[in-house]
C-alpha cells in the first residue's frame, strides 16, 4: 500500500468526549497561537509559526505547516507543557489549487474525509454538535472518527447542511456564489515523532 499524500500539518485539540468528531476543526493551533501572543514560545519556535501564519499560499484555510519537524517540535512544546494536543496531517484541494506542494507521508493513517467550508468551519462537527433529529440521518452516514469514509456524499452533506441552515437548525454558511469552497479535506492521524528544531 502506498503512503498518503498530504499537503499539510495541522495542530488541534483533543477530541470532544461529548462528540466523535476527529477533523482538523477542533480548535486549530488555539494553544500555540495563545503561547505565541504571550510570549512563550521559544525563539525557533516563534519563527517557524510566524513563517507559517504568514504563508500567502494557505489563502483562507487555517495555518498549516509543510515541514513535519515544526508541527513536531510545536506539538512537543505544548505537551511539555502539561497541555494535551494532536498532530494531524491533511490533505485539501484548496491547499493544492494555491500551493502545488504535496508529499507522501508514510506515517500518516486515514481518520476519514472532512466537509469545510473554506474560511468558516466543518459541516460535520456542527451537524454532529446538533441535537436536532433532523441531523441524525446524516450522522449515521459518518464513521467512527465522525467524518466520511470517502468523498462521494460530500456534495449531499452540502446540500442537506444548506437545508437545515434555512430551516434555522445548523449556522449558515456562505453562499454558492461567495466563491467560499465546500470541500473535501481527507484527514489522516499521525504520531507526533521525528526530528524537532
Amino acid at each position: 500500500m502506498s503512503a498518503a499524500i498530504v499537503n499539510g500539518y495541522i495542530l488541534v485539540s483533543p477530541p470532544n468526549s461529548k462528540v466523535v468528531y476527529r477533523g482538523p476543526d477542533r480548535a486549530p493551533w488555539e494553544l500555540v497561537d495563545d503561547d505565541y501572543w504571550e510570549g512563550r514560545l521559544p525563539r525557533a519556535l516563534r519563527a517557524a509559526y510566524e513563517s507559517m501564519r504568514s504563508d500567502e499560499s494557505r489563502g483562507v484555510w487555517w495555518v498549516t505547516c509543510k515541514e513535519l519537524a515544526a508541527a513536531t517540535s510545536l506539538a512537543d512544546f505544548e505537551r511539555e507543557r502539561g497541555r494535551s494536543i494532536e498532530l494531524l496531517a491533511v490533505r485539501s484541494p484548496y491547499l493544492a489549487s494555491s500551493d502545488s506542494r504535496e508529499w507522501e507521508e508514510p506515517r500518516a493513517v486515514l481518520l476519514g474525509v472532512d466537509v469545510i467550508s473554506v474560511g468558516e468551519w466543518s459541516l460535520l462537527r456542527v451537524i454532529q454538535e446538533s441535537r436536532h433529529p433532523a441531523c441524525d440521518a446524516l450522522k449515521v452516514m459518518m464513521n467512527k472518527a465522525g467524518l466520511l469514509p470517502d468523498a462521494s456524499s460530500v456534495r449531499m452533506i452540502e446540500r442537506k447542511y444548506r437545508e437545515l441552515a434555512s430551516a434555522n437548525i445548523v449556522e449558515p454558511i456562505a453562499e454558492p456564489d461567495s466563491g467560499i469552497v465546500v470541500e473535501p479535506v481527507e484527514t489522516f492521524a499521525l504520531e507526533s515523532k521525528g526530528e524537532g528544531l
